[in-house]
């Protein structure tokens, strides 16, 4: 088949998806597995993709993870945060879409709302949200069943607003200029102004924990914060951390990841620490438990996860059971064949619906539908 015809073929069977909401199991990865961003809910890693909700579970006779549930959406996600039970994606038009979490694997849409702003950062607090736009500073809005939100009020307090977090009733907002501002939010209005923790360099992001915030900056590495200190709150710093994008914890971790590197410094001896090269992925991954360790996830950039063995990160493993591109797709009586380099021959049928049932892996060692022998293999026309 001619590289045209099978292009042709792949925006046709993808288009055949394009408002259906695809049935649970494994049967479509086919269709994708290009991860954008990954976080760990319970023991389930829940993604998006270009146009799409993926939750996956660990299968521990394949040592890797699954899809369970697949869910095409009609818009582009850029970034995801949970508050409680509920999912809230922004997308690439500056709106966000919710979902409930509570019945995981499953994923219940509630709705979308329209800022009508573009904004940096997104925090939910009850039926507030707030969101946070650079130089126009924090907005508020009340949200009225996930579907619409109306404006209530903004602070101007910072000068440059871009991270946004929710503790309890207090809401984190990262000045870039100056450091973390705190408010109340159990007040009326936007909420009370409490303090600052001043920040001597340039903040790119911060991570709150219960005793500590871990803050990353643009030239000087990683400080460490605490609210309740005197003074600038800065309270100490881990050196020799290059230019670090993305902060995880555990109880004994701390892991940074930038986008050719990731560390990992011990929480009560930073001198013990470890450093790997991060291949082809994207940081916006997590953690999760396996086997007593802490391992990390992240989607590769070409397709799949991958999964990082935080005790020992130099020799990662496949994260997702097919986990790279599918390269070559093949129609033959009313069967779809599809393979790449990292995924064997996959043989689908169409029988029941229009929709590919996967029937079975012809061999796991052939990996290119090209290499077919349509005589040997599939039979004479």
């Amino acid at each position: 088949m001619k590289r045209l015809s099978v292009a042709i073929l792949l925006v046709l069977f993808c288009a055949s998806f394009a408002n259906a909401r695809l049935a649970d199991g494994p049967d479509h990865t086919i269709l994708w597995n290009q991860f954008t961003a990954i976080t760990m809910i319970d023991s389930l890693a829940v993604g998006i993709a270009p146009g799409a909700i993926i939750v996956c579970r660990y299968d521990d006779s394949l040592l890797s993870f699954v899809p369970v549930n697949l869910l095409l959406v009609e818009f582009d996600p850029v970034s995801f945060k949970k508050a409680g039970t509920i999912l809230m994606i922004k997308t690439s038009d500056n709106m966000i879409a919710f979902f409930d979490l509570s019945a995981l694997p499953e994923l219940t849409y509630l709705g979308t709302v329209d800022p009508g702003i573009a904004f940096a950062d997104f925090a939910l607090y009850g039926e507030n949200l707030y969101l946070s736009c650079w130089f126009d500073g924090v907005w508020k809005f009340t949200l009225d069943n996930f579907g619409d939100a109306d404006f209530v009020d903004s602070s101007m307090t910072g000068i440059l607003m871009t991270q946004l977090e929710v503790d309890g009733d207090t809401l984190y907002a990262l000045d870039e200029y100056n450091g973390i501002l705190r408010y109340d939010l159990a007040g009326q209005g936007f909420g009370e102004f409490i303090d600052y923790l001043w920040i001597p360099f340039e903040a790119t992001s911060f991570l709150k924990t219960e005793s500590l915030v871990i803050i990353t900056t643009a030239t000087s590495g990683v400080l460490l914060g605490d609210f309740g200190h005197a003074g600038s709150g800065i309270v100490d710093s881990i050196v020799g951390i290059d230019n670090p994008l993305r902060t995880l914890v555990t109880d004994t971790l701390f892991v940074f990841l930038n986008n050719r590197f990731l560390d990992v410094v011990n929480r009560n001896n930073p001198d013990q620490r470890l450093s790997a090269p991060i291949l082809d992925c994207r940081i916006d991954g997590d953690l999760f438990m396996f086997q007593g360790k802490p391992c990390l996830l992240l989607p590769r950039t070409e397709g799949g996860l991958l999964q990082y063995d935080v005790s020992d990160p130099n020799y990662p493993t496949p994260g997702l059971y097919r986990s790279g591109p599918i390269n070559d797709l093949l129609l033959y009586q009313g069967k779809l064949f599809t393979g790449g380099v990292s995924n064997p021959i996959d043989v689908f049928s169409f029988d029941t619906s229009a929709t590919p049932d996967f029937g079975y892996t012809m061999y796991n060692g052939l990996r290119e539908v090209s290499a077919i022998d349509r005589h040997s293999v599939l039979g004479t026309e």
